[in-house]
């Protein structure tokens, strides 16, 4: 079935990634376990290679040899996988690019803009958007 539309939040449309409760299925019967691997224990296994995008609650794989070298090509190219970022992932994904002595969170601060957004009742989480046409 056509998925549903919704508003511009999340992966890009057309670029569905595994769900975060499925890998979390799969990698418990892959590891035998008897209880559910826990968001730690994911995030240990999955390392840079996937993102997760917030919203959908998916993961998307990310081929760090792929990305651009430049700060401002990657970062165009990460906001091209998903519309909002974690700033901690976001700040991870872009450091190597930046040069000695730039520090990445003011250099993100320029290039993005915040925004907070309720997903769980009552609860607003900060998120990274792209500020400018990329």
């Amino acid at each position: 079935p056509p998925l549903a539309k919704r508003a511009r939040l999340g992966a890009v449309s057309g670029k569905r990634g595994l769900l975060l409760e499925d890998f979390r299925t799969a990698l418990q019967e892959l590891t035998g376990a008897t209880e559910p691997p826990t968001d730690e224990e994911i995030w240990a296994t999955i390392g840079d290679e996937a993102c997760l995008d917030e919203f959908e609650r998916t993961l998307h794989l990310i081929d760090v040899a792929t990305l651009p070298l430049d700060p401002q090509d990657r970062l165009k190219k990460l906001f091209s996988i998903q519309t909002h970022w974690n700033p901690g992932r976001l700040e991870a994904w872009v450091a190597p690019t930046l040069g000695a002595g730039i520090k990445v969170a003011p250099w993100l601060l320029k290039q993005t803009r915040a925004v907070f957004v309720e997903i769980t009742e009552g609860k607003e989480e900060r998120f990274l958007t792209k500020k400018f046409a990329m």
